[in-house]
């Protein structure tokens, strides 16, 4: 039981809220009631996937909460400014995947634990975003080729429902059912024992943090898209 409480745990309370809710209220798992909740609760799902990737090849990345949020900035700014939409959100997407290759150098080549780098990628991101809006959020009637990537719906579910599908599908097809993802898994597991087998094991924690910042990217663009603001 101990074991399986150690794997499984945070599942079983997943599951335990779920029931508990179902209880005390009947319409908790109505259609309408359960769309709204994946919704509200797709960035951070986004966001987490990201962070298990990272986790996969035992790295940890701290600082996906700030890139997002510079990433959303980015994005606002560029959109606020009358940019076009995809080259807003192609910039966005890209800070955060630059933020994560940054963490994935600075772990792998200048040998920093991630701790302390995504820690320091963390501040200078947060700083970087309070420099570019000083304090003020970029706020207006945005477009809606931009705003609907997040507030539109598809069959019936909202979009933002169908991203962290996708990305969650994407994540679990990696991991489970290519070369790279065993790497990454056997990275994580045994990163000496790994590498004397001819796994690239650098390159797995890199690919790890810069899919976290990725990650992080696309939901700073759905978040922005959602709010139709951006603040640092």
């Amino acid at each position: 039981m101990r074991g399986f409480l150690a794997r499984y745990g945070g599942a079983v309370a997943g599951i335990a809220l779920v029931v508990g809710f179902a209880l005390a209220s009947p319409v908790f798992l109505t259609a309408g009631n359960l769309a709204v909740v994946f919704k509200e609760t797709a960035f951070l799902g986004i966001l987490a996937v990201g962070f298990t990737l990272a986790l996969v090849t035992a790295e940890i990345d701290l600082s996906v909460a700030e890139v997002a949020s510079l990433a959303a900035v980015v994005t606002g700014a560029l959109v606020h400014a009358g940019v076009a939409p995809w080259i807003a959100v192609a910039a966005g997407f890209g800070t955060g995947l630059a933020c994560g290759a940054v963490n994935g150098i600075a772990v792998t080549v200048l040998k920093v634990p991630s701790l302390i780098a995504t820690l320091g990628v963390a501040a200078i991101a947060k700083g970087l975003g309070f420099m570019l809006t000083q304090g003020v959020a970029f706020v207006g009637r945005w477009p809606t080729s931009f705003t609907g990537l997040a507030r539109g719906s598809f069959l019936g579910l909202p979009n933002l429902v169908w991203w962290l599908a996708g990305v969650a599908l994407s994540a679990w097809i990696l991991v489970k059912w290519t070369r790279t993802g065993a790497h990454m898994v056997a990275t994580g597991e045994a990163d000496e024992a790994a590498r004397l087998a001819g796994i690239r094991t650098l390159a797995m924690k890199r690919l790890a943090l810069t899919l976290a910042g990725a990650c992080a990217g696309l939901t700073a663009v759905l978040l922005a898209a959602s709010l139709s603001s951006a603040a640092g």
